[in-house]
């Protein structure tokens, strides 16, 4: 049938190989990957949302409150959010000083 227990013959000599089972000889070693980093995700609020869209209107005027609200709907998290809004600076020294404003609002 075939050459090797794992394969499986097919209709018009094709053969789909099955995984070897795993702890067998023919199964890869895995290594261990290191662990993710976790990070606090904090939720979008109705603040966050308006006050990206203030600071990103420092930058580029009120075109920014459109932005503000597609962004809003293409994420869950603030920082998710605030990335989406840093995209449409193109200068990074301004994406910069987008994110540390950001940064500064009052809780």
């Amino acid at each position: 049938m075939g050459d090797s227990p794992a394969a499986v013959p097919m209709s018009e000599g094709v053969r789909v190989e099955r995984p070897a089972p795993v702890g067998s000889a023919a199964a890869p070693a895995t290594r261990a990957s290191p662990l993710p980093s976790f990070k606090r995700v904090i939720p979008l609020t109705d603040a966050s949302i308006a006050h990206g869209g203030r600071v990103l209107a420092q930058f580029i005027g009120p075109i920014a409150i459109v932005f503000s609200r597609r962004a809003a709907h293409d994420v869950d998290d603030e920082r998710a959010y605030f990335e989406l809004l840093a995209a449409h600076l193109a200068d990074p020294d301004e994406r910069a000083q987008f994110f540390r404003k950001v940064k500064q609002r009052s809780v």
